[in-house]
């Protein structure tokens, strides 16, 4: 899949649209094809680094959290929703957006 990572804080010229591996989902995720994003003032507040004592992330990471998009896979305990299902999202910060 592609995604827009950065290898290292800094400006807007750290981003990269890169190829990288499709997530492994766990039991209780929801895996989302992306079909909207936004970027706002805390995703660049990270790319920038302010956060980086408050939000430890490993390089590269994938930086976005605000999402909107159409349920690909699930879990095998995820009850709430199907693969179809549209949806919109702010996942756990702590993991790539």
């Amino acid at each position: 899949m592609k995604a827009v990572r950065i290898r290292e804080y800094g400006a807007t010229d750290v981003l990269r649209y890169e190829e990288t591996a499709k997530p492994v989902i766990g039991a209780d995720d929801v895996l989302i094809r992306v079909v909207g994003t936004s970027v706002n003032s805390v995703d660049c507040k990270i790319r920038q680094g302010h956060l980086k004592s408050r939000i430890p992330f490993r390089m590269p990471f994938i930086p976005g959290w605000d999402v909107s998009g159409v349920v690909h896979a699930i879990g095998e305990k995820v009850a709430k929703y199907k693969v179809g299902d549209n949806v919109f999202s702010l996942p756990d910060i702590m993991r790539n957006g």
